[in-house]
């Protein structure tokens, strides 16, 4: 039985803000290539990541550098589909890892990155008791808020642009950053007074994408006209929309219907109060609960769609039914309803 006790040279870094993890990680890349030289780090991913590399690297002693920056991503077991090492090397490696009590050089730096991490897995508890563990969790409603304003500095914007802004892009800051870049760029020389306002009209005609577009389009036909939504299903096939990225903006928006209903059935019924106790986008929950009444009316409907979305969603990721089924999957959930 391995006690518990820290081990003041290996780290985690883990969470779901990968744009802020990602930061942190090359910041104190830079840090250590400037203080002991960019050969004193070794970096490993699914791409170069070679077990016999990664064991000398963190368990030998250095010939030609004194101090060692050792990086590897995917372990332990990371749910994130771009950061996944295979599992016969990650427990090779964990049971080393373990074996040894987690001692590695002292002049050596060991940093595991694992965005998703599979919680029960040995390596992760061994890390919880006997490492730091650096947690980037999503940002909260007003961070997020903020977030946006700072990098639009030198426009004017306010809040409930930035909430429509928000519902179109969504809270990866990847993706965030790079639209508003778009509107940064789109705005960049003008001098006028009114000329950095950025409007909703602006964010539409900025930021809009069409993928974007087709998923909001999907939810504006739900109730009334869901013939309309077996067309874009066949837009979104014939524009190579990723089915994953539409299948989450799906889950996202269903789960969305069923959080407001619930809490309208307690009586919660204050778009603010249940954007701030759902952490969801403010301006997407005063939208949906103007259509309350059809939401009240089609709630077997939305729980029914839903619980078909997983099922059609765990037989493709399964093996059971090929990715492609995925557009006559959903056409098939639509008209059965």
């Amino acid at each position: 039985m391995i006690g518990d006790y820290m081990l003041s040279n290996v780290f985690l870094f883990t969470g779901e803000e990968k744009y802020l993890l990602d930061k942190e990680i090359s910041r104190r890349k830079q840090n250590f290539a400037e203080k002991f030289g960019k050969d004193a780090i070794f970096a490993f991913n699914n791409e170069n990541f070679d077990l016999g590399h990664v064991k000398q690297a963190i368990f030998a002693g250095g010939l030609f550098v004194n101090k060692k920056l050792i990086i590897i991503k995917g372990i332990p077991t990371d749910s994130d589909a771009s950061n996944k090492i295979s599992a016969e090397a990650s427990e090779s490696l964990t049971n080393e890892i373990i074996d040894k009590k987690g001692e590695i050089p002292a002049d050596s730096i060991l940093m595991f990155v694992s965005y998703k991490p599979d919680k029960r897995g040995r390596l992760y508890k061994f890390l919880e008791k006997n490492a730091t563990i650096k947690m980037f969790e999503k940002l909260s409603g007003i961070e997020l808020r903020n977030f946006v304003k700072n990098e639009l500095k030198g426009l004017t914007i306010d809040y409930d642009t930035i909430d429509y802004f928000l519902a179109k892009v969504g809270d990866n800051l990847y993706n965030i950053i790079n639209e508003c870049d778009k509107l940064k760029t789109r705005f960049n020389g003008l001098v006028t007074r009114n000329a950095s306002l950025v409007t909703d009209e602006i964010v539409d005609l900025v930021v809009f994408g069409q993928t974007i577009a087709n998923n909001f389009a999907f939810f504006d036909n739900f109730f009334d006209h869901q013939h309309k939504n077996l067309k874009i299903i066949d837009k979104i096939q014939e524009e190579g929309t990723n089915r994953n990225q539409f299948m989450g903006s799906l889950y996202r928006g269903l789960k969305m219907y069923i959080y407001i209903l619930d809490l309208y059935d307690q009586g919660i019924t204050d778009s603010k109060t249940i954007a701030s106790m759902t952490k969801l986008n403010p301006y997407s929950i005063t939208k949906n609960l103007k259509n309350i009444k059809k939401m009240q009316d089609r709630k077997d409907y939305i729980k029914k769609f839903y619980d078909n979305l997983i099922v059609l969603d765990n037989k493709i990721k399964s093996g059971k039914i090929p990715d492609s089924y995925f557009r006559l999957g959903v056409k098939k959930i639509i008209m059965n309803q």
